[in-house]
């Protein structure tokens, strides 16, 4: 069984302010302390666009290769965006002993002292995800999904008909969320058996993002949609690349047991 810790603060900020608050947090954190972020030096410059953060770069400034425990986000409260901090496994137990460490004491904001508080927190704890069979679909929303690497994104980019390049989405899907149940050792998930069905695509954005240290911005694409699984899925989980920076968040589109799978005209 693994453990989910979500937590929001009282600090108001806008989604291209992220960042900025995960170098805030991190601040706050023990440098070897690496279940905060998943580089080797913090704050690398990625090289390229379309990378993933999955992906190892250059050896100065290199990322592990693996699902970020810690994820920086945005939560909508009363049509306010707040801080929000998002832990699973070692990643939740490290989030609740650094809220009760006293450092949210010693937060900074645009250059002065601002004391975080805790406005709203939830724990899940929940089992490997459940695999049902190929009827059965349970429906999701995708939101902000970053699904390509530089190569990949060529390959969409070739494609001439729309039906291909949505089949390489739903390839890319599938493959994140594979690596991901491997990433958590989800012993009991196969990835064969995975089905992933789009239900509804809301529309394709061009996402920028400026890393410490570089002098120009990074260009990703980024997609919402709705989709379909024959797994449940813990809540809150976020598959793609920067998920760390709250991108590609899944979240169950309606509570309700899951239905046929929809027929396609």
């Amino acid at each position: 069984m693994n453990k989910i810790l979500k937590v929001v603060f009282n600090l108001k900020i806008l989604p291209s302010q992220i960042p900025h608050f995960k170098r805030e947090i991190l601040y706050l954190q023990h440098r070897g302390a690496d279940v905060w972020h998943n580089h080797v030096v913090d704050d690398i410059c990625l090289a390229g666009e379309h990378k993933s953060d999955l992906e190892e770069v250059s050896r100065q400034g290199k990322n592990y290769r693996r699902y970020p425990r810690i994820q920086y986000r945005i939560e909508k409260l009363q049509g306010q965006y707040f801080a929000c901090l998002w832990g699973i496994a070692e990643g939740a137990e490290a989030l609740e002993e650094f809220i009760y460490s006293g450092k949210l004491n010693q937060f900074s904001w645009m250059g002065k002292n601002y004391i975080l508080r805790v406005q709203d927190s939830c724990t899940y704890r929940f089992n490997y995800p459940k695999m049902l069979n190929a009827d059965n679909l349970y429906p999701f929303t995708l939101t902000h999904f970053l699904p390509f690497n530089e190569r990949r994104y060529q390959e969409f980019k070739s494609f001439y008909l729309f039906c291909e390049k949505l089949e390489l989405i739903e390839l890319l899907i599938r493959d994140h969320i594979s690596l991901l149940a491997e990433q958590l050792a989800w012993a009991d998930f196969n990835s064969e058996q995975l089905i992933v069905r789009t239900l509804d695509l809301k529309g394709f954005n061009t996402v920028k993002y400026i890393p410490n240290q570089c002098e120009r911005s990074l260009r990703f694409v980024s997609v919402d949609m709705k989709i379909g699984l024959n797994c449940q899925m813990p809540p809150g989980i976020a598959i793609g690349n920067m998920t760390s920076l709250g991108y590609g968040i899944l979240r169950p589109a309606r509570q309700k047991q899951p239905g046929s799978l929809p027929n396609v005209l």
